[in-house]
């Protein structure tokens, strides 16, 4: 042994010599080992190889810790010639094999000087080789991503040659005695422990970063076939139809071919090289913040990934940060319409799998899809699927569809092996590159369908510098946590088959959540601040003094006390925001002896809306409270309370913000404080009020209240219209529709160019809520009559509204019958009373 040895000694210095200067691996979650002191550290690796251990010891000496060739201290008298060991050894001659049954000399001298109470970590360390995205110009390079199997020495002298700086180096959590030791563990049984636990976590990492282990796409296809329900709905759909079962057989196959997706690495790696260049091409940058948090959970988690959905370029953009962050390319679900020719093909192989926008017609295709899905979550792949369905064209999260999120609560009640979370992403964009497509849809032009034709129309936008990218990861949601807490006997219905009667509202509360999640970890980028400021104005256009003063108004409420602390702002203050905002061309100047006027132009006025409903949300309490005193009035701090606490229901559902009504009191104090500190708010006492108006800083108090108002707005002429009603009641869809006709004709009178001001599915909502808060009540016919209560609010609300406002609303309920008629031939009802 000792003369083989030697020869091993003398091959790896060899290797030190040759390579030691041209290889350049990255350490990964070597951070954590250094704030950490232990009296002895030793490192695993899977399996023998010296290229490997030359990785490590080289990523050591970068990251500051011990070389795993220094000598081990098991005893104070004793040291073990070296601080690593192999997990698995080859057998045999001529065809060698891996195998694990024969310990490390070194493993089993760690684990009795552990057993004797020595203070001994276990560190296990993964090497991937061509794995890190960087940028790439040879198409070789692809023919070295790392994979499961086993990467045998010449594919890492090869990586090496085309893709040396592509070498991760990934320490995991250390294995100590707490883990090892429960039991009286001893002899055999702890080196099985320990073998055991280091094989979990180089599986863990190996997932972690390149995702589970691929099988061939027809083995998982015939996975998907052998699944009961599709087998049953198979043979119902026959029975239906009078037939042969075989059609349907093929029919089901056809099905899971057009929706699974085929991940191919050498693919990946091309979306790489693209999207690197696209990204340069574009963006003046794209940053990340709170990826820490998803890195966490992705060892021991399966991922949900569900972003917000404001471009084509958010799915791109997301497995672009998680493949340069070392984590797994999600499974993401896309629309079948965007299964075109040659672009299909590429995103199915980069990991996208195709769904109709609805199946609820055609059960076959539904077992099959859900079947899918369910061994998508089997093998441990993390999946990322838009809880929106659709992008939004008014720059609002728009509501939660139950389709997906019930797939995923079935996939997980039923059984998946490992626990679920789902991590919210905010993409935040300076300038959307649908922006004019959106205007236009704004406007009421048809949406466009997509088409190859219409993707090379867009390379125009190459041309274009669209400023930079956020992307901010939410706070991650444990399904089983959010389950114990929305419904404690959940696991009873585990085992059943059939859907329990909870399932449905469980379904609903969690697209609330995960939507405040999302609005949760925004980012306030110059162009939102700018929205936010302008679009309170008539015309959108303000003073740049004043300008300037209002822009650190809203930076400062929403850097000094944040909606959550995923929140990020940027980093200008006033004045810098305008001049970057001059600079992309947002904002034009008009030199005036009195001061320059910056403002809009018409065009971009509609399409400031969009990015100014991207981030209202993290203004909206200071906006309302703002709302309230402006009216004039001294209001007591209980007072005030019970008119935010009045209102706020309906603006957490509309804005998904994130504190229930029991944290409400506190957030109020921070905000209050905060605008008395601004100097834009006065306190005697426990009583609250405005700035006199003839201080310099009332305007600004003024324009921070309109950031609420269209909304406040809003929700009056649903409480006027029911008011206006309360004998006789109204139809549901007559009142929306007459709610939505009014909201028009506001809109045209005062200025209002925001195209969601007479969003119907808004006002839906809102009715929505009143009857389940019981200020409405709904018969058996669905007409609806108002309770007192809403009175009450009613005369609230006259207060906060303007007298001009309120009059338009009172004009518009009494309508001559042309002008109503004019109306019917639009296709919304008219208001009238229920027979």
């Amino acid at each position: 042994m000792r003369p083989l040895q030697s020869l091993r000694a003398f091959g790896y210095r060899l290797l030190t010599l040759l390579l030691g200067r041209w290889l350049r691996p990255t350490a990964l979650d070597a951070e954590p080992l250094l704030s950490e002191q232990v009296a002895a550290r030793c490192y695993v690796l899977p399996q023998r190889s010296s290229l490997d251990l030359l990785a490590l010891e080289l990523a050591c000496a970068r990251a500051g810790l011990p070389s795993p060739r220094e000598s081990l201290a098991t005893r104070p008298e004793e040291r073990l010639a070296r601080s690593f060991f192999y997990l698995a050894h080859t057998e045999g001659f001529l065809l060698k094999r891996r195998s694990m049954r024969a310990r490390s000399p070194l493993m089993r001298g760690a684990l009795e000087a552990l057993r004797e109470g020595r203070p001994i970590e276990f560190v296990p360390v993964s090497i991937f080789w061509g794995r890190a995205p960087q940028r790439e110009k040879s198409i070789l390079r692809l023919m070295f991503s790392e994979r499961w199997a086993v990467t045998g020495w010449l594919r890492k002298l090869l990586a090496l040659v085309f893709d040396r700086s592509h070498l991760f180096v990934q320490y995991g959590s250390p294995i100590g005695a707490k883990e090892l030791l429960t039991g009286g563990a001893e002899g055999v049984v702890l080196e099985r422990r320990l073998a055991r636990l280091l094989r979990t976590r180089f599986r863990r990492h190996r997932e972690a970063l390149i995702g589970p282990d691929l099988s061939h796409r027809r083995t998982l296809l015939s996975e998907v076939l052998r699944e009961p329900r599709v087998r049953q709905a198979v043979h119902a759909t026959a029975d239906a139809a009078g037939s042969r079962a075989g059609p349907h057989w093929q029919q089901a196959r056809a099905y899971a071919a057009e929706i699974a997706s085929d991940i191919s690495f050498p693919v990946v790696r091309f979306f790489d090289v693209l999207l690197t260049w696209l990204w340069n091409r574009l963006y003046d940058g794209v940053d990340v913040s709170g990826i820490e948090s998803v890195k966490q959970v992705a060892e021991d988690h399966t991922l949900i990934y569900v972003p917000s959905h404001r471009s084509h370029i958010d799915y791109l953009l997301l497995s672009y940060v998680l493949f340069y962050n070392g984590l797994m390319l999600p499974h993401i679900a896309a629309g079948k319409n965007l299964n075109l020719p040659i672009v299909g093909p590429l995103l199915r192989r980069g990991g996208a799998f195709f769904m109709r926008r609805s199946f609820r017609d055609d059960p076959l295709y539904a077992a099959v899809f859900e079947a899918y899905l369910g061994r998508v979550f089997a093998r441990g792949f993390s999946v990322e699927y838009f809880v929106e369905g659709g992008r939004s064209r008014t720059g609002r999260l728009l509501p939660p569809r139950p389709g997906m999120l019930r797939m995923t609560l079935a996939s997980f009640l039923h059984g998946s092996g490992r626990p679920f979370a789902f991590v919210p992403v905010y993409f935040g964009y300076e300038k959307v590159i649908e922006a004019r497509s959106y205007m236009g849809e704004l406007r009421g032009s048809a949406k466009r369908k997509e088409s190859v034709l219409g993707l090379l129309r867009s390379l125009r936008f190459l041309r274009q510098s669209f400023g930079k990218v956020q992307v901010n990861f939410g706070t991650p949601l444990d399904l089983g946590a959010f389950l114990d807490r929305a419904q404690p006997g959940w696991r009873d219905a585990a085992a059943s088959e059939a859907e329990p009667a909870w399932f449905g509202p469980v379904v609903r509360s969690l697209g609330q959540v995960l939507h405040q999640r999302v609005n949760a970890a925004a980012s306030l980028n110059p162009v939102g601040a700018v929205s936010l400021a302008l679009l309170t104005t008539p015309r959108q256009a303000l003073d740049e003094a004043e300008l300037a003063l209002f822009l650190d108004d809203i930076l400062a409420l929403v850097r000094e006390a944040p909606v959550s602390d995923r929140v990020t702002v940027t980093a200008l203050d006033g004045p810098g925001v305008i001049a970057y905002c001059e600079r992309s061309g947002l904002l034009r100047r008009e030199q005036h002896p009195l001061g320059d006027i910056l403002s809009v132009t018409g065009a971009d006025s509609i399409l400031l809306t969009w990015y100014r409903n991207n981030v209202q949300h993290l203004c909206a309490l200071p906006s309302l409270l703002a709302a309230l005193l402006v009216s004039g009035r001294r209001i007591p701090r209980a007072r005030l309370g019970v008119l935010v606490a009045t209102a706020y229901p309906y603006l957490r559902q509309e804005l998904y913000l994130p504190w229930s009504e029991d944290e409400l009191e506190a957030r109020m104090d921070a905000e209050l404080d905060l605008l008395v500190a601004r100097g834009l708010v006065r306190r005697s006492g426990d009583v609250f009020s405005a700035v006199p108006a003839q201080d310099p800083r009332s305007p600004r108090l003024h324009l921070l209240a309109r950031i609420i108002m269209p909304t406040l707005e809003r929700d009056y002429i649903v409480l006027s219209l029911i008011a206006a009603q309360a004998e006789s009641g109204v139809e549901r869809e007559q009142l929306e529709a007459a709610c939505v006709l009014t909201a028009q004709r506001m809109a045209r009178l005062y200025g209002l160019d925001a195209p969601e001001f007479f969003d119907r599915t808004l006002f839906r909502r809102f009715i929505d809520l009143l009857v389940e808060r019981g200020l409405a009540h709904s018969d058996s016919h669905g007409v609806l009559r108002p309770e007192p209560l809403l009175g009450r609010i009613l005369l609230e609300a006259r207060r906060v509204v303007s007298p001009e406002f309120r009059q338009g609303v009172t004009v518009a309920r009494a309508l001559p019958d042309k002008d109503q008629e004019s109306d019917e031939d639009s296709g919304a009802p008219p208001l009238r009373r229920a027979s």
